[in-house]
């Protein structure tokens, strides 16, 4: 559980909230999931590369419902959401 409160807190807490500061939300949402996209697609291969766009929306759609500035709702679903991956691979 340790990766995703880290990855919320930087990802929803410092990069989004830095982007929150100086853009309105929706481009907040859409640059900041784009950023959480591009540091979890491993590139190099087409396979890999097409996960992108599901994860930035899937990023947006976390930033954007964000009503809140707390980072453990988000990093609870982070967790379940890598649960739920990692069943599927064993």
């Amino acid at each position: 559980m340790e990766v995703p409160l880290a990855e919320e807190t930087f990802f929803r807490g410092f990069v989004y909230g830095w982007m929150r500061r100086h853009l309105n939300v929706p481009a907040a949402a859409v640059l900041s999931g784009c950023f959480f996209a591009a540091a979890h697609v491993g590139w190099g291969t087409s396979t890999e590369e097409i996960l992108f766009l599901p994860l930035a929306l899937l990023g947006c759609s976390w930033h954007s419902s964000m009503s809140t500035r707390l980072t453990a709702p988000g990093a609870i679903v982070h967790g379940l959401f890598n649960l739920v991956e990692t069943l599927q691979i064993l």
